[in-house]
């Protein structure tokens, strides 16, 4: 999902801005059918949820608990809608 290296990287210099403000600005991410809240909530911690995306693996990975992921996690209904459409929406113009 995120990389656990963020704050390493940004020890390389030579860039305008941190690599993880390139990172967090450039780059969205995916459950990819990995669906926990401890998971999501790290990548909260490490992104933004207007970066986040949801997807499944299908056809190689087919929980049957993802309708109720989305309903038990802890997020807004403002980061809810966009982790679970509007981010895909926005970024894939498919409005």
């Amino acid at each position: 999902m995120v990389p656990l290296f963020l704050e390493r990287l940004d020890a390389y210099t030579g860039l305008k801005k941190h690599f993880s403000d390139y990172y967090r600005q450039n780059v969205y991410v995916t459950p990819s059918g990995i669906l926990s809240n401890p998971q999501l909530n790290f990548v909260l911690a490490e992104m933004d949820a207007d970066h986040l995306i949801y997807s499944i693996d299908y056809p190689y990975k087919q929980p049957k608990n993802s309708r109720t992921f989305l309903n038990n996690t802890s997020l807004t209904s403002t980061q809810l809608e966009a982790f679970s459409h509007g981010n895909a929406e926005r970024v894939f113009h498919l409005n």
